[in-house]
């Protein structure tokens, strides 16, 4: 009995291989460069500063702010709480998906404006920010222990923390009144 080689099949498996072999090229070169090789993850332009390049995913309308101090004041004189958003917003996922389902969304951004002062510790791999900014951002993940994103850190007017969350499916909706059960 003579064996029939089969091209057909033997090329299907090298061609599953060298597609392998890419796919963990490209994810080598992700990890040791620490850059993103998608048209998901845009570089800032060149020459660009941290004040001039906007988080990719925080909507600016619903009034982020960036420097802690200043939103520590904001809270105590608007006796409001601090919502505090420790996320990757170029890179991480869930918080990327959590920014699209939740705080890029008009109901968000309007119960917002009456009810939180929000700020934002943002951790990009492909934004450029100030040594300051990365400094403050990097010492807040310290101090209130965060382990992964998004991290949500809810605090009173005074700074005393009440709750922590973070992603929630269900839309802002959903989320809200999430929001709303942890601040009673």
């Amino acid at each position: 009995m003579e064996a029939k080689f089969n091209w057909q099949k033997t090329g299907r498996t090298i061609g599953w291989a060298v597609g392998a072999v890419i796919v963990l090229g490209i994810l080598s070169w992700s990890a040791m460069t620490g850059k993103c090789p998608f048209a998901l993850c845009k570089p800032a332009a060149p020459n660009a500063t941290a004040t001039d390049v906007p988080p990719q995913t925080i909507d600016a309308e619903a009034f982020w702010l960036t420097d802690f101090p200043a939103a520590q004041v904001r809270a105590k004189q608007e006796n409001k709480p601090l919502l505090l958003l420790f996320h990757g917003s170029d890179w991480c996922g869930w918080c990327i998906k959590l920014d699209k389902e939740v705080f890029s969304q008009p109901e968000f951004i309007d119960w917002a404006k009456q009810n939180a002062v929000l700020f934002s510790a943002d951790f990009p791999q492909n934004i450029p920010q100030s040594a300051a900014l990365e400094k403050q951002n990097s010492k807040l993940a310290e101090q209130y222990q965060v382990e992964g994103f998004p991290t949500v850190v809810l605090l009173s007017p005074d700074g005393r923390e009440i709750a922590r969350t973070g992603y929630q499916a269900g839309g802002a909706t959903n989320y809200l009144k999430h929001l709303e059960s942890l601040l009673k």
